[in-house]
Parts: C-alpha cells; structure tokens; sequence
C-alpha cells in the first residue's frame, strides 16, 4: 500500500531537479456550494429551507444541534434552521469533521480545478494550448476553527463517476440521485484503491497531498474533484473548519472600480513622503532606510520595488543636518545591496564632505521609470477609507483571490499572495499591493472587480510541470 507521503517526496524531487518549466496554481471553490458537511445523526425537526435548483421552499429535516459559541452555556439542546444547523440544503458557516459511532460528521471539498490548471499553464512562455502538463504536487489544506489540533484525519477522492453537489448527504451523492451510496457515509473512487491519504499538520491548519487524486481526476477527464476529510480513530471530538462562507468581506467591502494589475515595463512614478534614512559613503554610496514608522516603511519599499536600476530620481532634503543641507539632488538608482524587499540602495549624485560617510537625513524620494521586471502590483486609485483600512490589514503570504464581475476574465483572474502593501494616498491617492506571483498588465478602471481575502479558507495548491 502506497502512502501519499511517499508520494509526495518523490514529486516534489522531479520539481527541484527537472529543469521544464513548472506554475503553481491555487484552486478555490465559490459560495455556498464549494463545501459542506454531512452527518448520521438523526433528524428531529422539520424545516422550510429556499432550494436553489429548483427555485421553490422544501421541508426538509433538521438535527439536534447547540450552537457554537455557547455549548458550555445551553443545559439542554436546541433545535435551529438557521445557520448553525445541519440542514441538507444550505451554505455551511464552518465544516465539521469527527465525533461518536452515532453521531458522525465529515466534510466534503467540491473543486472545479481545470480552469485553473488551464490558466496556469496558459502564462508559461512557449506554453502551446492543449500540450501535456503533470500535476506534480497538490496540496488540499483547511484551517481549524475548533476541537484538536493533531487529530488524526483522511481524505478519500469520492467516485468521479458519481455526480456529487452541495446537497450531498449521508447516504446520498445528491439530492437529486436516484440512488444512495454503497456505504453510509460516501463512496470511495475505486482506482485510489491501496492510496493512503492522511493529514499533516501545522499548528493550526491540516494538509493532505491528494496529489494521486489529482492526476487520477486528470486523466479521467472530470471537472468536478470531489474530496471527503474524516477521522481515522474513534473519538467524541467534533473539529470545525473554517468554510468558504466563514470568511472577511471583500477587500473596501464590495466590489472595486478602481484596479489596475501592473507589472514589469508598465509606466510608473513614486512619490514617497518624508522618510528618515542613513546615506553611507564608502567604495560606492549607499541609502539605507532609517525609520521604523509602517507608513515609512512601506513607502521606501515602494520606491525601491518599483524604480528601475538606471532610473534618476529627485532626494528632497531641506533640513541641514551635521552642517549639510542637501536640499534637492538629482541621484541615479545604480544597484540594490540585495533582491530582499526594502533593501538598500546603491545610488550615485549624492556629495557629502570629505570627513562625513554617515549621514543620517529626512528626505522625499521621487521617479518616473518604467516598473523593474519581476515586480508585480495590484494599485488601488481614489481608495475608500474602508479600502485603505482593509489593505493595511493585509499580510505578507495572506492570499487573494480576484474575481472578474464585469469584463472578460482571462487575465488576472485568479489568486495571488501578498508580498508587502504600501499607503500612498498623500502624495498619490493610492495604495497598491506588491504580490509574489506575475500579474498580466491590465487597466480595470471603471470594471468591477472583487478582491477578496481566503487566508483560512480550504484552499488546494498545486504544481504543474509540462510533459
């Protein structure tokens, strides 16, 4: 019997020394019908509940349930249909995995990977549409909300062949099904026979490498990957996991008119307010950033990410300090210390006595360059003060996921995570969010758009290595 463990070493070693090309892609669900949970436990009670297929109001039976956040309060149960209950039919808040032989929940994940994949690959150069390409690691991770962390969990690939929806139950794949499940509880596709899929934790967050799932789900040719996460032992404990539904509004809390997606080449100018820095004189002449204030900090990573080597700039300094005033000099950006976000840099044009090599000043920077390749940015222009807020909350590796409600979505339409953000609306009334991944140059001003925050959301990753 193979453990996906095994697994996992051996693609992970073709990713470090198989010199192809390879493109992470980071697949989510969507609303209300991405994930769910279902459970053995007995219905009680009855409720009306909005059924979105069919558009029309259904009885359906509810369970025994104590809500969340007062089950040490409540001495006897109580009976809800709204969103703490475990109605067939609904969007679920939190994702529940575990507890008694009678009273049983697992999760279900409900993934529609090929778009993603496809758009992965798509940004590859030389990349032909419709080449072969290997998903060589795919990763399946949820966050825990509550209940233990290390308890022990599986995830199993429910039969592709079987059509799965958000109305899946206990004993059936769908509402809609004609018949029920071989086994209470859900079915298991038969070709991952021998493959073991267990959970690995981190303090919080749980992963699983479903990577065999994935290539088995590949070469079917599916659309839907439908993964279930349950207990290997026998516990009472009920863990909860945080659910697509469970997550922050949207990044200035609705849609955004004002994006702009820019990347290496696109036009660009910075204009940083006053920022304290150490200008150091030796073999070359260095500015390295001496102030510690967040809007300092992340102006002077700003000016430095996005100013291209060879670029002149202006240093505004009207304060004489150690018997200097510089006042306005006209500098060249020649090099950076390092690749390391904020890092020094290496500038010409600045003169300073002879018997000065420190020099400690508070200036303003400002460029017009074209934006460096390798630097990425998503800019915000006229923000709200929602906007502002939200963005200055972000943190680094925290993912976005953007969506494309008007216009055509072959662009950016998919996730990126934070590199560093940066409050520019002084000097530029705006903020921009500085990203890992490659954005594609694209003008969205006046379409809406959606960036929204997925730090806890089950999110699966995967590497792709063309064929």
């Amino acid at each position: 019997m193979l453990n996906s463990s095994q697994r996992n070493t051996y693609y992970h070693s073709r990713l470090l020394h198989d010199i192809t090309p390879t493109v992470r892609a980071s697949v989510y669900g969507t609303d209300g019908n991405s994930d769910t949970y279902i459970t053995n436990k007995i219905a009680v009670v009855t409720a009306p509940v909005f059924e979105r297929i069919g558009s029309k109001f259904i009885e359906l039976t509810d369970v025994e349930e104590i809500a969340v956040s007062a089950q040490e309060e409540i001495a006897t149960p109580v009976y809800t249909t709204g969103d703490n209950g475990n109605l067939l039919y609904r969007s679920r808040k939190y994702l529940k995995v575990g507890g008694s032989e009678l009273d049983q929940f697992r999760s279900i994940i409900l993934l529609n990977p090929r778009s993603y994949l496809n758009n992965a690959v798509s940004t590859i150069t030389g990349y032909t549409a419709g080449s072969p390409y290997t998903i060589v690691n795919g990763t399946l991770t949820l966050t825990l909300l509550s209940g233990t962390a290390g308890t022990a969990l599986q995830a199993v690939l429910l039969p592709l062949d079987t059509p799965v929806d958000y109305s899946v139950s206990w004993n059936k794949p769908s509402e809609a099904a004609a018949t029920g499940w071989t086994a209470a509880g859900g079915d298991t596709e038969p070709a991952t026979e021998g493959i073991i899929c267990t959970g690995s934790w981190s303090g919080s967050r749980v992963s699983f490498d479903i990577t065999p799932f994935l290539n088995i789900w590949d070469s079917r040719g599916s659309s839907l990957l439908a993964v279930m996460i349950k207990t290997t032992e026998n516990t009472s404990e009920i863990l909860q996991f945080h659910s697509w539904e469970n997550e922050n509004a949207p990044i200035g809390g609705g849609n955004l008119l004002n994006c702009k997606f820019l990347t290496g080449g696109d036009s660009n100018s910075v204009s940083t307010e006053g920022i304290r820095v150490l200008v150091t004189v030796g073999d070359t002449t260095t500015v390295t950033l001496a102030d510690e204030s967040p809007t300092a900090v992340q102006q002077w990573n700003s000016f430095g990410a996005a100013t291209s080597t060879g670029t002149t700039f202006s240093l505004f300094s009207p304060d004489t300090e150690q018997g200097v005033a510089l006042g306005t000099v006209i500098c060249t950006l020649t090099d950076r210390v390092s690749s390391a976000v904020g890092s020094p840099l290496v500038v010409s044009g600045i003169s300073l006595p002879a018997d000065i090599t420190e020099y400690y000043t508070t200036g303003e920077f400002s460029s017009t360059s074209l934006i460096p390749t390798g630097t990425s940015i998503i800019e915000l222009t006229a923000p709200s003060a929602q906007t502002v807020s939200d963005v200055a909350a972000l943190i680094a590796d925290q993912t976005l996921l953007v969506t494309y409600i008007a216009g055509t979505a072959t662009n950016n339409a998919h996730s990126f995570t934070v590199k560093f953000t940066a409050n520019e609306t002084l000097k530029q009334d705006r903020v921009r969010i500085y990203t890992n991944e490659n954005t594609v140059s694209e003008n969205r001003i006046g379409l809406n758009t959606e960036l929204q925050r997925v730090a806890n959301r089950p999110i699966l990753t995967t590497d792709i290595l063309l064929s």
